[in-house]
């Protein structure tokens, strides 16, 4: 039976934090001594998320830049005049 006083509720599991019962994260999140190695799974996934979040920003980003070239030369613009902006969107 956990004993002391309860000190929060858990991130992962949702039961209450006794004092006996803790461990804290690698963000400082309190956690269960046994939700520990979950948590640490979880914020490595959203880690790789967010990561993924911002490549897919940055491409889109690109893309976007490069849709505007391609609708200018379609127009009747001279492409020659654009490789060094096409170069810039691409090493974004």
């Amino acid at each position: 039976m956990p004993d002391g006083c309860i000190l929060g509720e858990c991130p992962v599991c949702g039961d209450l934090i006794w004092e006996c019962e803790w461990d804290i994260t690698s963000d400082e999140k309190m956690v269960h001594e046994k939700c520990l190695l979950e948590a640490e799974f979880n914020k490595e996934k959203t880690d790789i998320v967010v990561d993924l979040q911002q490549r897919i920003k940055k491409k889109d980003e690109q893309i976007q830049g490069l849709l505007l070239v391609i609708r200018d030369i379609e127009q009747g613009a001279n492409p020659k005049f654009y490789r060094d902006r096409v170069n810039s969107i691409i090493n974004l």
